[in-house]
């Protein structure tokens, strides 16, 4: 059967490789004989068996056969005399030779990634080893013998199956580093208190309930690992852990913290995220050592008073704690952020000196930035008009690029009347390119959509791309608009699928008045969905942000955007940009501050912009343009208009790609809305062996 034969083929191909794997290790043991090499390497050389001639290298002190196929290791591997480190993880090793005991001078051994399941007694034998690694295997059991084991000062034992430890293992006087990472255990053994010289302990990810008090004794512990378990409370005697670096304690169900950690004189790192504390202890203020508290994802409504004084703090996370009212600007990157994207973390102080400022006098933000984005001739001013209960016009003329209303009060609420900056965006296509400038998180957005082009479903996925790309997760409502005139639908269950930000799907027809009371709710909803809305607001920032909503001017300085912050109140400038980018979510401010070339200038009148790029973009439209703009050549164009000012709309095309640089020509920008629609025709002699030529090449394997 041709099967067969493919089967059989796919065999002999790996008997070729493991002949030729076992070669070169022949090869490589005999190279090692001649030269009586203290280092051997036969790693990832695909072995399923080693050479028996392994064992006649007397002089090896160090050799490698991780990450290779071995399911055991050779008897002759126990006649390595001299022996000092092995490794052998990454491979299918079941258990180890009884006569690894005769190892004498063995000092490490590395058998990760594995699948013992079994340690010999004999393993205790190894009386000069130092450190033993066998994370990732299958171990649901240890030898007592491994209590023998004077010298070792590191155990690594992660990631198993052991839901109990040898009483003995106490007896491990030198022993540093005991790692106990993703096993099954629901306490911790008194006997590892007896372990005085520990200084690393990672419990993280059992199921442990509680801890001992005589935890305290550890004096030499360092660091500590007891993230994702079930811990409710935690031992006073934490506190008496003099030495304690580090300690992690995030992922558990803890709803206090002791005073007593306020104690930890040494401590640097304090991780408390993903709990369910309400409150924290205002000891911890006491902890002068302390460069990072991690308190994100709780439950806190307040912070002690005392916590004003942590001015060492290089890192404060306090996300996810919705009674604290911090919005998502202030607190800056999450953890996650800055340790996985090295984003730049937020400064402590100033998160600490804004809680502060609002609790001595704040009033509720309640504004909400609301756009309308579609196709042309889709009806969004009319859905506008609607909007502020203006009545329907038949003959309502297209918004010529930005039309930007403010509603005050407009959505009535318990919490208090929210304010809504109303952004119709014009849908012409050649506007689209300036509306990404616009389109910002923690804001709502309403996507206008008509069926009379059959055109809805791609309509759809090429808005619900921008939104996502620039709002992030800010809720969408779709609206169906005009469906009194077409009858139609969306491809649903897909949309829902891809976009999770899509709130509603509401069925409009501004001239019957068709589902506007549904979108008046919906729309209350989306607003209830952002907490931001209701984040707490300084007096001085309040000030500032009206101050900023009556200047007439285009655009400030980061400068005069700094002076009027502090001539209202705020001279923090860290907080004076935390403001801005509020600002900028609300549509009062254009600043983009994580851009060195645009973080410069703080834009007050969309317009200005939209409309001086719209001028760069038709400059040399037709057939005879060659795509390119130089900042003299825009210079011209927008006659009157400094240096800084072209810059910073070149600036602007370049970060949203309406524009490219031209390699090795650094004047020279490449605006594709500016290439002539018709291909050029004559490519001349491509063929030829002019240099200045490129030439892509591709090739396929048939």
């Amino acid at each position: 059967m041709p099967g067969d034969d493919g089967d059989r083929n796919l065999k002999e191909v790996r008997v070729d490789k493991q002949q030729e794997a076992f070669a070169e290790a022949e090869r490589r043991i005999a190279e090692a004989l001649r030269t009586k090499a203290m280092e051997l390497d036969l790693s990832k050389l695909g072995l399923s068996a080693v050479p028996e001639n392994l064992g006649k290298l007397d002089s090896l002190q160090n050799l490698d056969l991780s990450d290779n196929h071995l399911s055991a290791l050779p008897e002759s591997l126990c006649q390595l005399g001299s022996l000092q480190r092995l490794f052998v993880c990454g491979n299918q090793i079941r258990s180890l030779p009884d006569g690894i005991s005769q190892l004498d001078s063995l000092r490490e051994i590395d058998v990760s990634s594995n699948r013992l399941s079994a340690l010999s007694e004999n393993l205790g034998q190894l009386a000069s080893i130092k450190s033993i690694d066998l994370n990732d295997n299958e171990l649901s059991t240890l030898p007592e013998s491994l209590g023998q084991l004077a010298s070792l000062q590191s155990l690594f034992l992660g990631n198993n199956r052991l839901r109990t430890l040898p009483e003995n293992l106490g007896q491990l006087g030198s022993l540093k580093v005991l790692s106990l990472w993703s096993n099954q255990l629901s306490a911790v053994p008194e006997s590892l208190i007896q372990l005085t010289s520990l200084e690393l302990l990672i419990l993280h990810g059992n199921q442990l309930s509680s801890l001992p008090e005589s935890i305290g004794q550890l004096a030499s512990l360092e660091e500590l690992y007891l993230g994702k378990n079930q811990l409710i409370s935690l031992p006073e005697s934490l506190g008496q852990l003099g030495s304690l670096l580090e300690l992690y304690l995030g992922d558990n169900q803890l709803r206090a913290v002791p005073e007593s950690l306020g104690q930890l004189a040494s401590l640097q790192l304090l991780s408390l995220c993903r709990n369910q504390l309400s409150a924290v202890p205002g000891s911890l203020a006491q902890l002068g050592s302390l460069r990072e508290l991690n308190l994100s994802d709780n439950q806190l409504s307040s912070l002690p008073q005392s916590f004003r004084t942590m001015n060492d703090l290089k890192t404060l996370f306090l996300h996810g704690n919705p009674g604290l009212f911090l919005s998502a600007e202030l607190l800056g990157p999450s953890e996650a952020e800055v340790y996985d994207e090295k984003m730049a973390r937020a400064d402590p102080q100033s998160i600490l000196d804004y809680y502060f400022g609002i609790m001595a006098g704040a009033r509720p933000l309640n504004e909400v930035k609301l756009l309308l984005v579609g196709r042309g001739k889709a009806g969004k001013s009319c859905i506008k008009d609607a909007l502020f209960g203006r009545p329907f016009d038949r003959d309502k003329q297209e918004t010529p690029g930005i039309d930007i209303e403010v509603s005050p009060g407009r959505l009535e609420s318990p919490d208090g009347d929210v304010t809504v900056h109303v952004w119709d965006f014009a849908g012409q296509t050649i506007t689209h390119a300036t509306h990404q400038f616009f389109l910002t998180e923690r804001s709502i957005y309403l996507l206008v959509i008509e069926g009379r082009m059959n055109t809805q479903n791609q309509d759809a996925e090429y808005w619900l791309k921008l939104i996502s790309g620039f709002g992030k997760d800010s809720p969408v409502i779709i609206c169906l608009n005009k469906h009194d005139e077409v009858d139609f639908s969306l491809n649903e269950v897909a949309l829902r699928a891809k976009y999770p930000a899509i709130r509603a799907i509401v069925k409009t027809d501004c001239r019957t008045r068709r589902g506007l009371e549904d979108l008046d709710r919906e729309i209350q909803a989306a607003v209830e969905s952002i907490p931001e809305v209701r984040q707490k607001f300084p007096l001085a920032w309040w000030d500032a942000k009206e101050r900023f909503s009556r200047m007439t001017a285009d655009y400030l300085s980061l400068d005069d955007f700094r002076r009027e912050c502090s001539a209202h109140g705020e001279s923090d400038a860290h907080l004076q940009i935390s403001l801005a980018r509020i600002l900028h979510q609300l549509g009062i401010v254009l600043h983009f501050s994580g851009d060195d070339d645009l973080k410069e200038i703080a834009v007050l009148n969309p317009h200005w912009v939209t409309q001086n790029i719209y001028r760069l973009l038709r400059l040399k439209q037709g057939p005879e343009s060659d795509g390119t703009l130089t900042q003299a050549e825009a210079a011209a164009a927008l006659e009157g208009a400094t240096e800084p000012e072209v810059a910073y709309l070149l600036g602007l095309m370049r970060k949203f790609e309406l524009c490219f640089p031209v390699t090795g020509r650094p004047d020279v920008l490449l605006v594709p809305d500016l290439l002539p629609e018709n291909p050029v025709q004559d490519l001349g002699d491509w063929r030829s062996d002019r240099r200045d030529l490129l030439r892509l090449r591709y090739e396929y394997t048939v």
